[in-house]
């Protein structure tokens, strides 16, 4: 026991005798699930807030007694009462995001129900629109409560009335917001992991295999070669955003077959500079990020346990968007670092990109980078931290 007591003091002492140790084993897991918890957190009371905020309006065609009764006790909801010539207009402006839902009940329904001859009503909504299906479940709710109570209390069939759905949507955003919620992952990752195997390994290894010392002995400036180190790493990372920006363009047209979805998929010229941009960003805050893991790591194994939460990072913020829209992302999520690029990925697969959004993901995400890259060229001067032992 004695043998043992001593092996588990020298393993232990490896992480409790170094604060750097004590940081990234016991410290930072916490300080990591803490910081995704709080975003996630945050995103979801945002899309809660701004769905329940949210007024349903649902315009109604030919409303019978027993339908406007149970619609005027809800909450937060407007009911127009609008003409049979209106209902083609509507349709159109449901499929733009203009109006919730469409309840169109046949005329004399309540009559027509008494006298058991199954009359129809039919409710138009669209599926893609977050608060258009809020208000297709406000309808079909209350639409149960008319069954149950209506039909009930004149003893009539609750099968006795006809109830159909119309669903009018755009199918190229329909494909497109399947897309949104699968490529920001793969994208995030793929990039990310390349920044991993190649960033971790540009410092720490040479740390490890002892030829950083020989490196700074050289007439090479630390500048330099720090900056050598950025562009290579970088160059890596970009070539790996390039090869996922192809695979995106040739991967578009199978859409279709992929997902197993209605409509094809055509983005625009604009669409794929800005799709462009985002991931040359993304390529170069990986690159910046994986290097000053590896300026902290003391060898390649240390260096890549200090980047894995920042690659977890960059998978989980491709998860949180999942479950966002674009259109009810507040502006100053566009400014949090990597969450905010896979916001921009999802905006522009989804087909609901917009210039300022935009524009904020890369001048952010630009702004990030310059700064890692001044804290890394700062760290490289400092033989504190490159020879930490």
């Amino acid at each position: 026991m004695k043998n043992a007591y001593g092996i588990i003091k020298k393993e232990l002492d490896k992480i409790f005798k170094f604060p750097r140790m004590i940081f990234s084993t016991l410290v930072l897991p916490g300080l990591l699930i803490f910081f995704i918890y709080v975003v996630m957190g945050q995103s979801f009371n945002e899309q809660t807030v701004t769905v329940e905020e949210h007024q349903t309006i649902i315009d109604v065609v030919n409303m019978p007694d027993s339908y406007q009764m149970i619609l005027n006790s809800l909450d937060n909801i407007v009911i127009n009462i609008v003409q049979d010539s209106e209902v083609e207009t509507l349709k159109d402006a449901i499929y733009n995001n203009e109006v919730d839902v469409l309840v169109v009940f046949e005329d004399d329904f309540d009559q027509k129900t008494i006298d058991k001859e199954k009359p129809t009503v039919n409710v138009i909504y669209n599926p893609t629109d977050s608060r258009s299906s809020l208000g297709y479940s406000i309808v079909q709710n209350a639409l149960n409560v008319q069954r149950s109570g209506f039909l009930s209390l004149m003893g009539l069939d609750l099968e006795i009335i006809n109830s159909t759905e119309e669903a009018v949507y755009d199918e190229q955003k329909a494909t497109g917001s399947i897309l949104a919620m699968l490529l920001p992952m793969f994208i995030m990752i793929s990039i990310f992991a390349g920044g991993l195997s190649i960033g971790t390994d540009a410092i720490a290894g040479e740390k490890e295999r002892g030829t950083l010392a020989t490196l700074l002995m050289t007439p090479i400036k630390k500048n330099e070669i720090i900056l050598g180190k950025i562009v290579s790493t970088a160059t890596i990372t970009v070539l790996s955003a390039l090869s996922s920006f192809v695979g995106i363009l040739a991967s578009l047209p199978f859409a279709k077959s992929m997902f197993d979805v209605g409509g094809s998929v055509s983005y625009a010229f604009g669409d794929y500079l800005m799709l462009f941009g985002i991931l040359i960003v993304i390529a170069l805050l990986a690159a910046s990020l994986m290097l000053l893991a590896s300026t902290i790591g003391k060898s390649t194994k240390e260096a890549t346990m200090y980047a894995m939460p920042i690659y977890i990072i960059a998978i989980f913020s491709s998860t949180f968007s999942m479950f966002n829209e674009a259109k009810d992302t507040s502006i100053y999520m566009y400014l949090v670092p990597v969450y905010n690029c896979t916001l921009g990925l999802k905006a522009i697969f989804s087909f609901e990109a917009e210039l300022l959004p935009i524009l904020l993901v890369i001048g952010s995400s630009i702004i990030y980078i310059i700064l890692t890259v001044m804290l890394l060229l700062k760290m490289f001067k400092s033989e504190r931290i490159l020879f930490a032992k």
